[in-house]
């Protein structure tokens, strides 16, 4: 791995932004898997099959298994399906979080 991005996954708070829950683990593992401070936004709970709520406990219990938090948005607007998000709402719920 670069050193610049061991030194940004050493000591800055990483934010990763995911559509459903367990995109954190079939992406994202190797590299947030080091991370020290990580905070997960899920921005649905992928219930398109009524599994959101079960999906939702999973991530919740892959953030403490990776020493991590996480927040499912959970908006009606970004419900998994298959249709496209509208990218002004995608923007509207992230960028709280990128500017807090």
């Amino acid at each position: 791995m670069h050193r610049l991005t061991e030194s940004i996954i050493d000591n800055a708070t990483i934010i990763l932004i995911i559509a459903h829950p367990d995109d954190e683990a079939m992406f994202f593992y190797p590299t947030i898997s080091r991370a020290k401070r990580l905070h997960i936004i899920c921005l649905s709970n992928g219930g398109y099959d009524g599994l959101g709520e079960q999906r939702e406990k999973e991530l919740q219990r892959a953030a403490r298994r990776l020493g991590a938090s996480a927040t499912c948005v959970n908006n009606a607007a970004l419900q998994d399906g298959p249709h496209a998000w509208d990218p002004s709402v995608v923007a509207a719920n992230v960028g709280p979080w990128l500017h807090a």
